[in-house]
């Protein structure tokens, strides 16, 4: 490469790194504002470090063929066009990122969606003028390089500030060793900082999606395998409500100071019980524990054994999953990749019967949408319908209409926190009585049935229960009441009128239960009891109902540990 080339190369590696650093301005996601800047300039630097990687390749390229150097310079300042003004688009248009969901999305498309999506979201005028202006910018900034590298002094390519460039290239290439194929090796071990590059998570991004789809291929081969001896229909009607985010300490039911669950307290035929845990406080593996087979303490993997609704639909149930997180098509966001095993066709179909297609602004508009067609959606014979909602989820304040507000600050009887804290907490346990109310609606649709409802949630969470912290960590072991707040969940059952007269002794058995020590990833086994469904995957010790279940159980977590060993 000629040393007349260098300022050239320099310029493009700042240009390029500065296209790429536009997407991170509105995602850094750091904390503060020094944080910001901080992360801001450590991303530019580890762009210009890597770019100039490729930009050196290129130039060298030049010495045998400009034309091909020229061509290689087009397409690589193209790709990084391309990646960056896509990033923008889709942080301003659907907050999201180019992740999991985003190669899943473009995976799954097919032509008339993209039509439908060039003309709703592409052909806007506000879409077209920043494109333009992006486009404009990026072409003119092309053009200028060529004029200002002759203007570069020449002291700004000489040979000491090449070796500080050099060595500034080394230091920062060294995070590519955190660019390895192994997902949770560049999770665990890298450092916050290069966590915060798009490189970084686009790459991530993409081996999850990998694992993902290896996953899901799994899992639809697995639902077949039901193993089903016979079936007695126990419960014509099961309902199985999913919550969210729920601290069960903020809970009435459960001895909370504020009046939190006023409508399910009224209830005479719901039981309470009083020790069940969440084997993770993340809502993706929570859900792959209790709608699978696989259990904490086995070698099972969730993606190798067939979900509880499998079973239920192979049987004659028809199976109903309304979900205000998850929807099989339409507003797709970054809730269904994580759990995209729901949009796969070959698993969803051996899944459910019917399915919504749209989210909700508040959850009990869901349960009115789903009132107003209860007759079309159930069957007249036995139905297994799940619910799932979005519930406290964070933001809390999000949760729940302004009309619904019932608690403020000043009600938080807590002089340790500051009045924003206070009403952090006041707003979730807003969200945690509407939350009741939409229980109570679910209730009340089918209080005439013989039906057998059950409720509980995903996890919990903190809301300054045990420490200045709100949100989620996996630090349990730093206090037992972390994992209390954040692994405890309500767990609740109803039976109607009729439902106990034609099932007295499922009744008894729920009453004597109550105060069993129960996990979430034993749930399938309660449900296959519950459809009278004989396989050869049920295992009575796990059935929470069972006279032989096992109440020695090691509830353990996901990482291993012993949750009653963490939290005596």
């Amino acid at each position: 490469m000629l040393r007349a080339d260098l300022p050239k190369v320099y310029l493009r590696c700042a240009f390029a790194s500065f296209i790429l650093l536009l997407s991170d301005v509105f995602s850094m996601g750091a904390p503060g504002v020094r944080g910001y800047i901080f992360s801001l300039l450590f991303n530019f630097l580890f762009y210009a470090s890597s770019v100039s990687i490729v930009e050196l390749a290129i130039a060298f390229c030049g010495q045998w063929s400009k034309r091909l150097s020229a061509v290689l310079a087009f397409l690589f300042h193209a790709a990084v066009f391309a990646y960056s003004c896509s990033s923008i688009f889709l942080i301003l248009t659907f907050d999201l990122r180019w992740n999991s969901l985003t190669f899943q999305i473009l995976r799954e498309t097919n032509g008339g969606e993209v039509g439908g999506f060039i003309n709703a979201y592409i052909l806007t005028w506000r879409c077209v003028s920043l494109f333009l202006i992006f486009l404009v910018f990026a072409l003119a900034g092309w053009k200028a390089i060529p004029a200002l590298s002759h203007r570069m002094p020449a002291r700004l390519y000489g040979v000491v500030p090449n070796v500080i460039f050099a060595l500034a290239a080394i230091a920062f290439l060294t995070e590519w060793r955190f660019f390895s194929a192994d997902f949770d090796a560049n999770y665990y071990h890298s450092d916050k900082f290069i966590q915060r590059t798009s490189l970084w998570k686009l790459n991530q991004s993409w081996l999850q999606y990998n694992d993902f789809l290896a996953d899901f291929e799994r899992c639809a081969d697995s639902q077949s395998d039901l193993r089903i001896d016979s079936v007695s229909f126990r419960s014509p009607n099961i309902v199985v409500v999913i919550g969210e985010s729920f601290i069960r300490r903020h809970s009435s039911l459960y001895g909370y100071g504020l009046p939190t669950n006023p409508q399910l307290a009224d209830e005479p035929d719901l039981t309470v019980f009083s020790d069940v845990v969440s084997p993770v406080n993340a809502t993706t593996m929570s859900f792959q524990y209790f709608m699978s087979m696989a259990q904490t303490d086995d070698t099972l993997k969730w993606a190798d054994t067939p979900f509880f609704p499998a079973f239920f639909k192979s049987v004659g149930y028809n199976v109903i999953f309304y979900s205000n997180q998850y929807v099989q098509e339409g507003d797709v966001n970054f809730f269904d990749a994580s759990a995209g095993f729901f949009n796969q066709s070959r698993v969803q179909n051996q899944l459910f019967d019917v399915r919504n297609h749209h989210r909700y602004a508040f959850d009990d508009e869901m349960i009115d949408d789903y009132e107003k067609k209860q007759s079309e959606l159930e069957a007249d014979g036995n139905n297994l319908v799940i619910f799932h909602l979005v519930g406290q989820h964070s933001p809390a304040v999000e949760r729940y209409p302004s009309d619904e507000t019932f608690f403020a600050p000043e009600d938080i009887d807590r002089s340790d926190l500051d009045e924003a804290e206070r009403s952090q907490i006041a707003q979730y346990d807003n969200a945690v009585r509407y939350n009741d109310k939409v229980v109570a609606h679910i209730i009340d649709l089918f209080r005439d049935r013989d039906c057998i409802l059950l409720y509980f949630a995903d996890h919990g969470e903190e809301m300054y229960d045990c420490r200045r912290s709100a949100g989620r960590k996996f630090d349990f072991d730093t206090n037992p009441d972390v994992a209390r707040c954040q692994l405890e969940v309500p767990f609740l059952i109803w039976t109607s009128a009729e439902y106990g007269q034609n099932h007295p002794d499922v009744v008894e058995r729920i009453k004597c239960a109550r105060n069993h020590p129960a996990m979430l990833d034993a749930l399938p086994h309660l449900l296959l009891y519950l459809g009278g469904i004989h396989s050869q995957w049920y295992k009575p010790e796990n059935n929470l109902l069972d006279a032989s279940y096992n109440i020695g159980r090691k509830r353990y977590i996901a990482g291993g540990r012993d949750y009653d060993v963490i939290t005596k």
